[in-house]
């Protein structure tokens, strides 16, 4: 149990121009339970905000039932001039355990 939302990954690029702009895609690939969740794991329970053209946060907006594996996808897209540049891919894993977190 965390407070949310809450950031559990940041992604920062600094190197983007004026020209440049990056968007943001989310996917959830794989949700491994250990045992039969209250609540089903979706790509609903996380979100990207995006703080500024370099900085974009991965957030929790729903709680996570324990003892669940679950593989995210971010894939972030670099535009220049409104045309397709690069495409960089991140695997995020998290894992949730049965205790309290108090940050």
């Amino acid at each position: 149990k965390i407070r949310r939302p809450t950031e559990i990954f940041r992604i920062r690029n600094s190197q983007l121009n004026i020209y440049q702009h990056a968007e943001f895609d989310l996917r959830l690939i794989n949700v491994n339970a250990s045992h039969k969740n209250l609540s089903q794991t979706t790509v609903d329970n996380f979100q990207i905000k995006i703080f500024s053209p370099h900085n974009a946060y991965l957030m929790v907006l729903k709680e996570l039932s324990p003892l669940q594996e679950i593989e995210l996808e971010i894939q972030m897209k670099i535009f220049t001039n409104k045309i397709l540049n690069s495409i960089t891919i991140m695997k995020v894993l998290v894992y949730v355990n049965q205790y309290n977190f108090h940050p």
